[in-house]
């Protein structure tokens, strides 16, 4: 996200990043698909001998880099007519854009961060590192409150007014990064990607393609994710070994082969409940897969068919099967799904990004209303 806002606003004006660590544009470019390479972009990064001397002692510490960012932007402020950044919700000083993807946490946390590390010891001394961690940025809670506010989603952005009982000025649906081929031919199977983790539910995927079959669908269900959870890894494997011949796994995938997969498979599906956003959902959606999802969280503000959303895994195998069963119905999805694509593509990033800069410019912005959930 952070490298299509600069992407738009390096066509604007002058552009200084500040970063922990030193990017390269050249590969971020090829990743990501941006051309910030061959831009005007001066690079900032912030105590570069801690830096170094933490990684290698191996020592986390990604709350004081964060609390170290705020505090660095803090002093830089003062030159610069416009701050953003891509990271949730930061106090930066001076009012700010600040793009929502979820909130980092409740406001109480930052002022307590819970200690995520099992050890008496770290235990005793979780407290006072928070608390270095506060007096080094100066956090303060009207800071974020009193900045402009983008989300990914409606539904990010309501999770943010809960906590924050502050407003969200414009939702801005994040940059895909599929390129997936649009090939004629495609493989009469789902597709589901997402990293490797118990919230993508890909047990539960599994299941809902085995009754989907007792129905007489002879269809398949590939899952590609990243590596992290090795005993789901297990337990997947364990899943396919019993005889499942039409259960593809595949993990760390590269960019090209992801995209041919999307581009050649005719159905997706989702497991997670309460997505942000789905950015995996928008690649499917993007790709032309006809794609189903959980109903909740912001997933629906890119699959908005009640055809394609499930309550439960029941809801899912009865929707799956009625959707199959018509050609008719399933050209109706199709088209239904199609709509939406333009506004979740990287033009479509670019011209509402766009958009919101020339309203701030105007001094335009305005709270916006989310509606309820």
């Amino acid at each position: 996200m952070a490298n299509w806002m600069l992407e738009a606003l390096s066509s604007r004006g002058e552009v200084t990043v500040l970063t922990w660590d030193p990017p390269d544009f050249a590969e971020i470019d090829a990743y990501y698909g941006t051309s910030l390479s061959g831009k005007n972009l001066k690079t900032v990064t912030v105590a570069p001998a801690v830096r170094s001397l933490l990684t290698r002692a191996m020592v986390p510490h990604h709350l004081l880099r964060v609390h170290w960012l705020m505090r660095r932007a803090k002093q830089l402020r003062p030159g610069f007519r416009h701050c953003f950044s891509a990271f949730n919700e930061l106090d930066l000083g001076p009012p700010c854009l600040q793009y929502i993807h979820h909130p980092n946490c409740p406001p109480a946390d930052w002022k307590s961060p819970p200690n995520p590390f099992d050890s008496r010891f770290i235990t005793l001394v979780w407290k006072l590192y928070g608390q270095v961690c506060l007096r080094l940025s100066g956090w303060e809670l009207s800071a974020v409150q009193n900045n402009l506010t983008v989300s990914n989603s409606r539904w990010s952005g309501r999770a943010y007014q809960r906590l924050y009982s502050s407003p969200v000025h414009r939702v801005i649906h994040p940059p895909s990064l599929g390129q997936a081929p649009r090939l004629t031919e495609r493989r009469n199977a789902f597709l589901s990607i997402g990293r490797l983790s118990r919230s993508k539910r890909w047990p539960q995927l599994v299941a809902i393609i085995d009754r989907v079959r007792d129905l007489g669908h002879d269809v398949g269900l590939t899952l590609v994710g990243g590596r992290g959870d090795d005993n789901l890894l297990q337990e997947m494997r364990e899943l396919k070994a019993e005889g499942r011949q039409w259960l593809e796994i595949h993990l760390d995938m590269p960019r090209d082969e992801l995209d041919h997969l999307i581009g050649s498979h005719k159905y997706g599906i989702h497991g997670m409940i309460e997505e942000h956003y789905g950015m995996a959902v928008a690649e499917l959606v993007l790709g032309g897969c006809l794609t189903f999802v959980h109903d909740s969280g912001g997933q629906v503000e890119i699959v908005s068919q009640p055809e394609a959303r499930y309550r439960s895994d029941e809801d899912a195998v009865e929707k799956i099967h009625t959707v199959l069963s018509s050609e008719a119905g399933q050209d109706a999805l199709a088209a239904a799904q199609s709509v939406i694509r333009e506004d979740i593509t990287r033009n479509g990033f670019l011209k509402a990004f766009h958009h919101f800069l020339d309203d701030l410019e105007k001094g335009n912005l305005e709270p916006i209303d989310l509606g309820d959930a």
